[in-house]
């Protein structure tokens, strides 16, 4: 299966896809963090060790290894990031472009948060860069839609993304190369990266045992005060995906293990919530309507509230 990228509506080459990533990163480095100490851990990631637990990964959830979108160091930028949201931009710590096929992060911006929370930096770099990566492997099973017009005054540039479980629209209207007006429309975030934080934690942990990465202390920190924290939004959807495969698991006398894995299948294949007999599964199982709520929960409470709402079990 290979990555579906269309502009206006024609099919791109994998040519014309490393022009795209080319531009875009270079675009990318005019905000580009020059940290001697980042560069440092970048160089001593051991991608042999690191890319053989995704093909494990893979193998385990019935994903054909050749579909892996497998990035490499010179794939990862270091810059200054920001996501812009209802309360104005807000910088951020890392983001994966899928239609650069890249993925940044801010080791500024992780730095200052590792040294909040008390923990090691090299640690925090290291989990930042698996997550994204976790979310960069599927990118070869994703269809990405970008089109133009070529009005002057009004031209909308349109980029919908859609994959197994993530679906997204942004709509940009510039005028004199500047955005005037920006609509976003998602649909299964919240399910997505829960999927996806507990995939990136379960690489961190076996790779940092691998790689014997540091002493047991400093793990255990890391692991209590960040990993462990449960205020932290990320963490409340890992246990929300752990109890959604707790649920199904009882539900149905399929091992959690297996049904773990059968998510993450679903993160790489669109077909597996649009068969037929998964969605009359989960419509007995809780509701018919649940695959659609689930796809409109934004953040962990959301999930949480979804789970309550069909399972007695205190959560």
């Amino acid at each position: 299966m290979g990555k579906e990228i269309f502009f206006n509506g024609h099919e791109i080459s994998k040519h014309e896809q490393m022009g795209i990533t080319q531009g875009e990163v270079e675009k990318a480095k005019q905000y580009e963090i020059h940290d001697a100490e980042f560069d440092k851990i970048k160089e001593q990631i051991d991608w042999n060790v690191l890319n053989q637990l995704f093909v494990e990964i893979a193998q385990k959830s019935g994903i054909s290894p050749k579909d892996l979108n497998l990035l490499g160091a010179d794939k990862i930028l270091n810059c200054q990031l920001f996501e812009t949201g209802w309360s104005g931009d807000k910088e951020i710590i890392g983001r994966y472009s899928a239609t650069g096929n890249y993925l940044a992060v801010n080791s500024n911006q992780i730095k200052k948060s590792a040294k909040e929370k008390g923990v090691d930096t090299k640690l925090m770099i290291l989990d930042t860069v698996f997550h994204e990566l976790c979310h960069s492997i599927s990118h070869h099973t994703h269809v990405i839609n970008r089109n133009y017009s070529e009005e002057f005054f009004t031209g909308k540039n349109e980029i919908t993304y859609t994959g197994a479980y993530r679906s997204s629209k942004d709509i940009n209207k510039i005028k004199f190369s500047q955005v005037t007006d920006r609509k976003s429309e998602s649909h299964n975030d919240a399910l997505d990266e829960a999927i996806t934080e507990k995939m990136a934690t379960q690489i961190f942990h076996e790779y940092a045992r691998k790689v014997n990465l540091t002493d047991k202390k400093t793990m255990d920190d890391y692991q209590e005060k960040f990993l462990g924290d449960e205020n932290r939004e990320y963490n409340q959807l890992v246990k929300f995906i752990e109890k959604l495969c707790q649920i199904v698991s009882e539900r149905t006398g399929v091992d959690k293990e297996v049904v773990w894995n059968g998510f993450v299948r679903g993160s790489f294949y669109k077909s597996t919530l649009g068969d037929p007999e998964i969605k009359q599964w989960f419509a007995e199982t809780f509701s018919p309507t649940f695959l659609t709520e689930l796809g409109h929960a934004k953040k962990a409470e959301d999930l949480f509230a979804l789970v309550k709402k069909y399972e007695s079990v205190h959560i």
